[in-house]
């Protein structure tokens, strides 16, 4: 299970008071928030080509999706079908709405997907603290002229987008980047907020985020038993994959 940092009952929980089962804490999770503001350049990794995905990439996603599982904890097992089922279950999820990295051989680098969930979930602004006040009035005078969208107002509903099925190999930071840029300049004039990507702490693909304003939302991960402490393998020598979008 996953406990937001700072929840401090929860963390208390993890002991075991009480004969209660002890949460063993193996990770830490970044759940950034990218705000979709201004225009950014696109040509980071020249040598990385970025497209839209359809129906006849599943396969070549569903190969690159296991191969790096292996890399990862706690990652899904998908096949081409599951993949199109995930997709299809999905509201508000279509195929075009994943982004593929390419080489300049057409080779599959990476991949990820650009899930807005207001079929799903929503969130509502409920207040703005003072700062945040000051922030979005420079914010909203700004807006138009960059092709931004304005914070809500209080009460209104937050639109944004979350990262799903993230795809990236452990080491090609250049291709997680190229890949948040075209989704940034995808999403960026639309009425999404910002851009929802969640890495385990450990990660080097965090670099990827450089200069984007990325603000890290820290997320602790725990294992437990039926029984007791966990006592299964060791679940601290590859980083933790966890579907943010799904919480």
């Amino acid at each position: 299970l996953t406990v937001l940092a700072g929840n401090i009952a929860l963390e208390r929980r993890a002991a075991g008071p009480r004969g209660l089962a002890k949460l063993h804490r193996f990770a830490s999770l970044d759940s950034y928030a990218i705000p979709l503001l201004w225009r950014r350049a696109i040509g980071d990794a020249p040598d990385v080509q970025v497209e839209c995905a359809n129906s006849r990439d599943l396969d070549e996603m569903a190969d690159l999706w296991g191969a790096i599982a292996r890399t990862r904890q706690f990652t899904p097992a998908l096949d081409a079908d599951g993949l199109a089922r995930w997709i299809d279950s999905a509201p508000g999820l279509e195929i075009d709405d994943y982004l593929l990295a390419r080489d300049r051989r057409g080779r599959l680098l990476g991949f990820v997907g650009m899930w807005d969930q207001r079929a799903l979930k929503t969130l509502r602004v409920l207040r703005y603290s003072p700062m945040l006040s000051m922030l979005r009035g420079v914010i909203t005078v700004v807006a138009p002229f960059v092709g931004a969208a304005a914070p809500p107002d209080v009460g209104a509903p937050l639109h944004y987008a979350s990262a799903v099925h993230l795809c990236v190999p452990l080491d090609r930071a250049d291709v997680l980047r190229a890949l948040i840029l075209a989704a940034y300049d995808r999403l960026r004039g639309s009425d999404r907020i910002f851009l929802n990507v969640g890495l385990d702490a450990r990660e080097a693909l965090s670099s990827a985020l450089r200069g984007l304003l990325a603000t890290p939302t820290p997320i602790h991960a725990y294992a437990t038993m039926p029984r007791g402490a966990w006592h299964g393998p060791p679940l601290d020598d590859r980083p933790l994959y966890f579907e943010t979008a799904l919480v």
